[in-house]
């Protein structure tokens, strides 16, 4: 039997709360499921995108908790918040 573990959605952000979306607590969230994966013997697990809400310096992070997990997560198909777009970083970083 193959055992995957998925990441799906963070969206993390330094944002304040708004409605049900609680950019911030990404952070201990994933922190939870990759101590939950790195109690299973996973044979690999998966990304599947939309890693960071807004803003690319996000990803220091949100990527903390991956640090320590004994799985690295195969990257899935980046969602639309994970692109850099024009204009969200200085010129001089593209």
């Amino acid at each position: 039997m193959l055992e995957v573990g998925v990441i799906a959605d963070p969206q993390y952000a330094d944002l304040p709360d708004r409605g049900t979306r609680a950019h911030r607590a990404s952070v201990a969230k994933l922190g939870a499921a990759v101590d939950h994966f790195s109690s299973r013997p996973l044979d690999f697990c998966v990304d599947l995108g939309d890693t960071i809400g807004r803003e690319w310096r996000s990803y220091d992070a949100i990527l903390a908790p991956l640090a320590a997990s004994r799985h690295r997560p195969v990257p899935g198909r980046p969602g639309n918040p994970d692109w850099v777009w024009p204009g969200t970083l200085p010129r001089a970083d593209f």
